[in-house]
């Protein structure tokens, strides 16, 4: 057992034992109050961390949507851009080879002039205005009587033909086929 001053002494030593604690205590929870943030700017710092990282993802994932559909959208339009061209290619080939029809049917010499419905005929699939703006690339001009004739500018009976003409009055010009 142990004496009454050894338990006295034992007794003083664990309250100021206890005391120190208690004051270690008080001077921790100051600290603790002191230096660290409160738990409402803890949340905001955490709330606002989590909001820079998913803005920051919406903007990685928009950017890279808006790309992909970016490279479709080029490559729709080059599509486009190809189809366009091979349409206008052939329907510019189409118009040079009717010109050049034109151009050799108002060239043969057993007649000078032809009928408009002669050369539609020959060459079908063209509107009416279309085929007169064939047949004016082609060189050919137009006189109207009884019936619309054409002829080759550069053929010298049609030019001819075309200083005699007045405008009052129609023309008689035989050699037109019908």
């Amino acid at each position: 057992m142990t004496s009454p001053a050894e338990s006295k002494s034992l007794t003083l030593a664990l309250v100021d034992s206890i005391s120190s604690h208690k004051a270690l205590c008080r001077r921790s929870r100051q600290v603790d109050e002191e230096s660290i943030v409160s738990p409402e700017v803890t949340a905001a710092i955490v709330g606002g961390m989590v909001a820079l990282v998913t803005a920051l993802l919406t903007v990685v994932v928009t950017a890279r949507q808006q790309r992909r559909q970016f490279q479709l959208d080029l490559e729709k339009l080059r599509h486009e851009a190809a189809e366009d061209f091979l349409r206008d290619r052939d329907q510019s080939r189409t118009q040079f080879m009717a010109e050049r029809v034109a151009v050799e049917l108002l060239q043969e010499t057993t007649f000078s002039f032809r009928t408009f419905e002669q050369i539609a005929k020959r060459l079908g699939g063209f509107e009416e205005d279309e085929l007169r703006r064939i047949l004016v690339r082609a060189g050919a001009v137009r006189f109207e009587g009884r019936e619309e004739l054409w002829g080759l500018l550069s053929r010298p009976e049609v030019r001819a033909a075309l200083r005699s003409q007045s405008p009052e009055e129609e023309m008689d010009i035989p050699e037109a086929q019908s």
